[in-house]
Parts: C-alpha cells; structure tokens; sequence
C-alpha cells in the first residue's frame, strides 16, 4: 500500500511539473509578483504534528529496507533494479528533511497547542 502511494505521488507530481515545468525552467517570479505567507492554525498543529510523526516513522522503517535491497539487488548484478532503488532512497531522504523542516516550522509557530493563528513566511 505504501508503495502505491508512492508512485501515485511520484506520478502526481511528474504530471504537476510536466505542465508547469517550462514556466518553472524560465526564471524567476515576474517583478510585480508578490510574496506569499503562510498562516499556521496552531488549533490544527498537534494532528499536524501527529501526521507527520507517523510520516517520519514510516520513512525511517522504508530506508534500511530500500538500503537493504538496493545492496542485494548491487550484489545479484541486477542494476537497474539497483538504480531504482538509488532513486528511492534519495526521495526518501528529502521526504525526511522535509518532514523535519516541516515540524521545526510547526513548533516554531506554536510553542504550546493555542486557538489563535501565526504567520509565517
């Protein structure tokens, strides 16, 4: 089950990015764009933190199983298995930063579980 999710988020975001890739490949925001904040709703931020907790423990328990079978696959000569696998483990390891930096920002935002919401940028 984790492993369709993966790929349906893998194939989302190939999809997202096909259709905006060129407008992303040109360069920066126009001169007139303004930038964007973020609110965090600090009444949310312990289910958000619970989410992403769980994320981080399925990640954790998916890299030494991909680290395990990359070097299998390695050493069974099967090498695109192998560089699949590279790849799965690369995406992991930015889904974990991005998990941790995520959380950072969370707590950051609401040191103690409140009502009221922040902004951040």
């Amino acid at each position: 089950m984790v492993r369709k999710m993966l790929i349906t988020a893998a194939l989302g975001g190939t999809m997202v990015l096909g259709g905006a890739g060129g407008a992303l490949a040109l360069g920066a925001a126009p001169a007139g764009a303004a930038t964007t904040t973020h609110t965090v709703d600090c009444a949310k931020a312990p289910a958000a933190l619970a989410k992403l907790t769980k994320a981080e423990s399925r990640i954790n328990t998916a890299l030494p199983k991909a680290e395990a079978r990359q070097t299998k696959a390695e050493q069974a000569g099967h090498t695109d298995l192998a560089h699949l696998l590279s790849a799965k483990i690369t995406w992991l390891n930015a889904a974990s930063k991005y998990d941790t930096a995520l959380q950072q920002k969370i707590t950051t935002a609401c040191p103690t579980s409140s009502a009221s919401s922040s902004t951040t940028s």
